[in-house]
């Protein structure tokens, strides 16, 4: 999900908190500019787009409230955009599908969000956060480069609380993407997600970042 402010250059105050979503990345910069002609001259307009990846939290419809920017001394507020989030798979599988049982489609799908989504087993997210601070190394070639940043990963987490199908959505360095995907392989079993009481697969995203102090 991207959230775009066109603005002409200037300092960006980053987005760090809106309800009911998670900021997984960003902000990402990009420009475009456009020439054109006004009574026999040419004039150049750019445009500094910031775009943020945006995870919710639960099902309903929100309200992304405006991003601001100061510009020139000027600040610039963006239009208020408004979401409607809902129930979907994101991948079927068809092994063991019945024709004559509906619910067996549903067994092998994948989620983004369900009713009841999973949960880390020793202190729900908090948990998860300082089992990933424990166990993490940095490694030591970053550290001499100076290499950090933030690696995004997703797994999903199956009927019976395992862990599967690992994957780097946002890479930082080779390093960093496998000393991520060492330390989550090594989470144990999570209570797993629930869709009108029965558990079902869920793909879940976690961010790690690496900081050098």
């Amino acid at each position: 999900m991207g959230h775009f402010l066109n603005v002409v250059p200037g300092p960006f105050s980053s987005v760090s908190y809106i309800k009911d979503f998670e900021v997984l990345a960003g902000p990402f910069r990009s420009t475009q500019q456009k020439t054109y002609m006004i009574e026999g001259q040419n004039k150049q307009d750019e445009s500094i787009i910031y775009t943020y990846i945006l995870q919710a939290n639960k099902v309903g419809t929100f309200v992304i409230p405006p991003a601001t920017i100061t510009a020139n001394g000027s600040l610039i507020t963006s239009n208020s955009v408004q979401i409607k989030v809902q129930f979907a798979p994101l991948t079927v599988t068809s092994e063991n599908v019945r024709d004559d049982k509906e619910e067996n489609v549903a067994d092998n799908s994948i989620y983004e969000t369900v009713e009841q989504m999973p949960e880390y087993p020793s202190g729900g997210t908090a948990g998860l956060m300082n089992f990933i601070s424990k166990n993490l190394k940095y490694p030591t070639i970053c550290q001499e480069s100076g290499v950090q940043g933030r690696v995004v990963v997703s797994f999903v987490v199956n009927k019976d609380g395992s862990t599967t199908d690992f994957r780097i959505i946002r890479s930082v360095d080779k390093y960093l993407d496998k000393e991520a995907l060492r330390v989550l392989n090594g989470m144990p079993k999570w209570k797993p997600g629930k869709q009108k009481g029965v558990p079902v697969r869920v793909r879940y995203t976690v961010p790690i970042n690496f900081k050098l102090s």
